[in-house]
């Protein structure tokens, strides 16, 4: 069975999305939207030529289209995801789902209520070294884990308009890198943390240019994770616990990790051995979400067991804490 995609929104995320399709066997992109004149026709070229849409109203329109990606700002989220959903499209909405945890219940009740296939795409879950990253923590290959640290940073010129500095469209480090480090110290804990302390630093478009995050989980775990987009960091990953810790590099997308057990008798603190575990893969990563959505659509399901409604709005909710700390509030809320 092949599965018929479309694309709402033609910037550079949805150009990789639209590269992976290409490489799936199963899928098919057969529709692209834009409201810029002329970009979904150029976007339609270097992608084997699907149908462009000047509206999106006219995609969601196509009785070609089973699927709709949603890979716009994130202020436009939960209008175009639900567009999709009240025109009986299943939806794959680019991460953040929303804005806040209230337009994501709203999104969730309408998925349920059209019994139609809704997920958030935080391409992280889905990668094969993450799945087995979680396999050999639950092993306790490195005994009970303790401390998860992750820091995603990057270096972006101030610039008001650009949608990472913008409030009006969601700006802000944390929806669109933060929600990278909380993702990952959830997947480890398989938890969610019971007290959080926050900060953030301000800039002068009102959004959050860096922000660290201290959490508190069951039994005293911890993880100190931090997003920002005026420095660079190494991305680095490091889950410790009673036998050992674990080095993930790129840990938002990882392609493989290195296991390191500890010799505790050495004041040094040396590791006694480590083992590299590698895991690469294909369609730049987001063949992995793809094939997750069309497995759980053939199946009849409605909602991934990888990537739950019930995850997507505990992380919406937790985020949405944080910003009431710091007094950030986006205009469409």
């Amino acid at each position: 069975m092949k599965f018929r995609w479309g694309i709402i929104g033609c910037g550079f995320v949805s150009e990789l999305f639209a590269s992976c399709l290409l490489k799936l066997e199963n899928a098919e992109l057969v529709a692209v939207a834009s409201l810029t004149p002329g970009k979904a026709e150029h976007f339609c070229k270097k992608f084997g030529n699907p149908t462009a849409y000047d509206s999106y109203q006219k995609l969601v329109e196509d009785d070609k289209v089973d699927i709709v990606y949603i890979g716009t700002t994130h202020n436009f989220h939960y209008e175009h995801t639900l567009l999709g959903l009240n025109h009986d499209k299943h939806v794959l909405c680019e991460k953040p789902i929303s804005l806040n945890a209230g337009l994501t219940e709203k999104m969730v009740s309408r998925a349920r209520e059209k019994n139609l296939f809704l997920m958030e795409g935080v391409w992280t879950r889905f990668l094969p070294a993450t799945l087995k990253l979680q396999e050999i923590i639950g092993q306790g290959v490195i005994g009970e884990v303790h401390v998860v640290n992750a820091d995603f940073s990057i270096i972006r010129p101030f610039n008001p308009n650009h949608r990472l500095y913008n409030l009006e469209l969601g700006g802000g480090a944390l929806l669109d890198l933060g929600i990278y480090p909380l993702t990952f110290a959830q997947l480890v804990f398989d938890d969610y943390p019971q007290t959080a302390e926050t900060t953030a630093v301000i800039g002068e478009s009102c959004v959050d240019e860096m922000s660290s995050y201290l959490l508190e989980f069951t039994g005293g775990k911890t993880a100190l994770l931090s997003a920002s987009c005026r420095s660079a960091s190494p991305h680095l990953g490091i889950i410790t616990g009673s036998k050992g810790y674990i080095t993930v590099p790129d840990f938002y997308h990882p392609q493989e990790f290195t296991v390191h057990h500890t010799d505790y008798t050495d004041l040094n603190w040396e590791p006694k051995d480590q083992k590299l575990y590698k895991y690469p893969y294909d369609h730049l990563g987001y063949g992995h979400e793809v094939t997750e959505v069309m497995r759980c659509i053939r199946e009849g399901l409605v909602e991934s067991p990888l990537m739950p409604w019930s995850v997507s709005l505990a992380m919406m909710r937790l985020m949405d804490s944080f910003r009431n700390q710091w007094g950030i509030i986006y205009p469409d809320e």
